[in-house]
């Protein structure tokens, strides 16, 4: 698994949930466990996004949903799991 650094808050993610078992590639969208921000995965590592990929991603429904369940949930685990059961 690589390991990436948020570039909003720091933290070192070392792991990844999703509702997708493949590991992530380039362009995937990355929530920070610690922080919420959005990442965008790219070949060497993670970026921030652009204002307007900002604003596009924070719409997107799936988006919002895994930032409820990060908020609700005591693991990135259980976040997975609450979006899965909730659609």
């Amino acid at each position: 698994m690589l390991k990436t650094n948020c570039p909003h808050c720091g933290r070192l993610n070392d792991c990844h949930s999703t509702t997708d078992p493949s590991e992530p590639s380039e362009g995937d969208v990355s929530l920070c466990w610690k922080c919420g921000g959005i990442a965008i995965f790219t070949e060497d590592g993670v970026r921030t996004p652009t204002p307007e990929e900002e604003v596009q991603i924070s719409r997107d429904p799936d988006v919002q949903k895994f930032r409820y369940a990060i908020q609700e949930a005591i693991t990135p685990s259980e976040a997975v799991k609450w979006v899965k059961e909730h659609g």
